[in-house]
């Protein structure tokens, strides 16, 4: 690394097995790991489970022999960054190789950040939020609750098709897919899992994700504001009824 042809800032340190690397990456903090899978007291594959499991959270560059390169491969697969072959690199190549694997963690890393704050919003916001297969209909994720709101279970929900569970829309007359109507804040009916029904304000949004179209739909219980309009309304027929009353009284 120190004879490189491009600027080099690294600070490397050695180990000669996997036994002293794993103690050195206990006792320190890296920011990548150059993994020989000929060390004396561990090869292959092994070799790569074991450094992965010690760091999962730091790129891992696998070091493989000439005759090995199917090795190098695999060892990406169980979650090493890159591989090089030995003898079949230079200097320049390792450093890029190395930054690659840099940037591409970090990438990952925001990535998977972002994963956690949206799973984070899912799991508490209170507004019902399912995700549908505009394809097939099936549900392919639903949020904490939803589920409480459809009263089943999750593993009764993922997988299955949303008009056989939650929608009362025929199989061909889904109001968004079929009959192309603007869902948005429309109060709709939920079904439960009991048969019953429960209304709900509901807006529809389509979403492409991974090249695959899916309808996302949130949902709110509006079951008490139902209650209170039909409150309101009793309320406001007794006052006319009173009101009659009254008038026919002073009539008389």
């Amino acid at each position: 690394l120190t004879e490189s042809s491009q600027p080099v800032e690294f600070v490397v340190k050695s180990a000669g097995t996997l036994a002293e690397g794993l103690d050195t990456l206990a006792g320190h903090s890296f920011d990548l790991v150059l993994l020989d899978l000929g060390l004396p007291d561990s090869e292959g594959l092994h070799t790569v489970d074991r450094a992965y499991k010690a760091c999962p959270h730091i790129p891992i560059v696998v070091l493989t022999g000439l005759a090995d390169e199917e090795t190098g491969v695999q060892a990406i697969k169980k979650g090493a960054s890159d591989y090089l072959v030995k003898g079949r690199f230079f200097r320049d190549m390792l450093v890029r190789t190395i930054r690659y694997s840099l940037e591409r963690k970090e990438v990952e890393q925001q990535l998977r950040q972002s994963e956690e704050r949206l799973r984070a919003i899912m799991d508490n916001i209170q507004t019902g939020i399912v995700l549908v297969d505009v394809e097939t209909h099936t549900i392919v994720d639903a949020n904490p609750a939803a589920v409480e709101m459809i009263g089943t279970t999750t593993e009764k929900i993922i997988g299955n098709v949303c008009y056989n569970l939650i929608c009362p829309a025929r199989k061909g007359r889904c109001p968004v897919t079929d009959l192309e109507q603007d869902v948005r804040n429309a109060e709709c009916h939920l079904m439960w899992s009991n048969g019953e029904v429960l209304p709900i304000l509901k807006t529809v949004v389509p979403v492409v994700l991974g090249g695959r179209k899916y309808l996302l739909e949130s949902f709110m219980d509006i079951t008490k504001r139902k209650r209170m309009e039909i409150n309101l309304k009793i309320a406001k027929e007794q006052a006319i009824m009173a009101n009659q009353a009254k008038s026919q009284f002073l009539a008389n």
